[in-house]
């Protein structure tokens, strides 16, 4: 009797452990399946405009509760205009901050923001858009640029946190921008048309060389 309590006791330890362990590696994947991302044009025709917006992102977050991280890009191509933050995600009113007041650098291409929530919010779980960033393009061109979400100053590895101010692991995904010049539609039609009429006079220049040579010579 005492043998079937001891194997029984040890059998339910035996499972506490296997649902333990199974628990923490579901949280462990899921937190490490968060992606934090710039969602951008990949080309931006000057012909057609000459701003555009990107969105910071968090996908597949669990126990959101916060954020700061920077953004940089390459300065002197790109200057930002404009900031939207994206107050509403544990519920209207529920947030603290913004923390940066002067979260633009454009001298250094960089921007700095950070937000959290405060209750009655709650921690949440999904996918959000953090920041809408609005960009004028002031470089000479053609030209590109890469944008790139670094962790700020403190941070051991991470942009996101939980309610108790502990980092959420996540991935980083950066987004590379090509800026197309003004008129460079035109230029590129204008070569092509150069470059067959070229081809033509080329072959009417052979055709008449061809006549002469095969022109009869009279003897004076």
């Amino acid at each position: 009797m005492a043998f079937n309590f001891g194997k029984k006791c040890l059998t339910i330890m035996m499972l506490l452990v296997v649902v333990v362990s199974h628990g923490y590696f579901i949280n462990v994947a899921s937190s490490q399946s968060a992606v934090l991302r710039v969602e951008a044009p990949v080309e931006v025709d000057l012909n057609a405009i000459t701003t555009f917006n990107i969105s910071i992102i968090v996908e597949n977050v669990e126990g959101f509760y916060g954020w700061e991280f920077i953004l940089i890009w390459a300065p002197g191509v790109v200057n930002c205009t404009g900031e939207m933050i994206n107050y509403d995600i544990w519920g209207v009113g529920n947030f603290q901050g913004p923390f940066v007041t002067m979260p633009i650098d454009n001298l250094n291409g960089k921007y700095w923001q950070s937000l959290t929530g405060r209750p009655p919010g709650v921690p949440k779980s999904g996918t959000f858009w953090l920041v809408n960033l609005t960009f004028l393009i002031v470089g000479s061109l053609p030209a590109s640029t890469d944008f790139i979400i670094q962790k700020a100053e403190g941070y051991e590895a991470y942009c996101l946190l939980d309610i108790s101010a502990e980092e959420i692991p996540h991935q980083y995904q950066l987004h590379h921008v090509n800026i197309i010049p003004e008129f460079q539609e035109f230029y590129t039609l204008a070569l092509i048309i150069l470059t067959a009429v070229s081809l033509i006079l080329v072959k009417f220049n052979n055709k008449i060389r061809a006549r002469h040579c095969n022109f009869p010579f009279k003897p004076g």
